[in-house]
């Protein structure tokens, strides 16, 4: 008898681990970026970049937030409005930038502010994309421990219109 309690207490307690993670809630985003006025060419202050760098800075809570900021995503220099989309698929989170409507013919700077709630703690990928940059460097692509660097800025130096003023 104690051995068969043994073994229903273990399976009930499986069972209830299993779905304790189905009933994780799913992560979303939220984002947003001033598109009043392109980012000047002058280098930033403190750990800011400059214009020749585009870099993606993130801050884990501990818990379910990450906070992202990209420093100078290429985009038009009159967009309606910067629009991201987010997927989160196994260890991987896919982000897309873009801008709405493209209402100038000239591209610039801008900062993206993104914030990712309900994501567990662990080891991602992360990609993210941006539209005005060479098909080459579109998908800037990292991996990021959140148990062990909850925080930090990764760079990209970028040798091409509008990270160099002409």
């Amino acid at each position: 008898i104690k051995v068969i309690s043994i073994i229903g207490l273990f399976f009930f307690l499986l069972s209830g681990c299993e779905k304790a993670a189905e009933d994780l809630p799913t992560p979303y985003m939220e984002s947003f970026a001033d598109v009043g006025e392109c980012l000047s060419y002058t280098p930033l202050k403190g750990n800011q970049p400059g214009p020749n760098q585009s870099c993606i800075f993130y801050e884990y809570d501990g818990d379910s937030v990450l906070k992202i900021t990209h420093y100078n995503s290429a985009f038009n220099c009159c967009p309606e409005e910067i629009i991201t989309s987010f997927e989160f698929r196994n260890d991987t989170i896919f982000i897309v930038e873009d801008d709405a409507k493209e209402l100038c013919r000239c591209n610039c700077l801008f900062n993206v502010e993104m914030t990712i709630h309900n994501l567990p703690p662990g080891r991602y990928i992360m990609k993210v994309s941006e539209p005005n940059v060479p098909q080459e460097d579109q998908i800037f692509m990292f991996e990021l421990d959140l148990n062990d660097v909850p925080a930090d800025q990764l760079c990209k130096y970028r040798e091409f219109y509008p990270c160099h003023a002409l």
